[in-house]
């Protein structure tokens, strides 16, 4: 296994390490486990909570982006 630290982490997601802490407090977020104290997350674990929890946006969605980038100032 690959184990990763909360910098680490942050760093993969792509947000701050602040919030890896409110969602492990939460019970959100990826899986993690607390290793002697420390706590680690799983680089294939994170990777697959990242892709099961992508939104995908509707065909209706998109004709809204496409029509506010068409008219933005």
């Amino acid at each position: 296994m690959n184990f990763l630290t909360t910098k680490e982490t942050a760093s993969l997601v792509r947000r701050p390490e602040s919030t890896l802490r409110r969602w492990r407090s939460a019970g959100k977020g990826p899986p993690c486990y607390k290793l002697e104290g420390q706590w680690a997350y799983v680089k294939e674990e994170v990777i697959e909570w990242v892709r099961a929890n992508r939104i995908t946006f509707s065909v209706r969605d998109e004709h809204f982006e496409r029509e506010a980038a068409r008219v933005s100032l």
